[in-house]
């Protein structure tokens, strides 16, 4: 049978070079890895400024909420 994985032993493949693709096999298809290493990855979201304002609105109430019962319970 015929073995398609290079190890890092095999000529033509260095260690940094196998070091590379044995981490990038977790990857999924948009993430690449940086120069550290490290994968960096991208995300596309619909949330305009609007909706992140209603959202710290309802986080602004929230939070008032929580401090008077916690204030009420004592």
């Amino acid at each position: 049978m015929l073995d398609l994985q290079q190890t890092a032993e095999s000529p033509g493949m260095s260690p940094d070079l196998m070091r590379t693709a044995e981490q990038s096999e977790g990857l999924s298809g948009n993430e690449t890895l940086n120069d550290q290493g490290y994968a960096d990855a991208g995300c596309q979201t619909e949330l305009m400024m609007d909706d992140m304002e209603k959202m710290e609105d309802v986080l602004r109430q929230n939070t008032t909420e929580l401090g008077d019962l916690r204030t009420r319970r004592t």
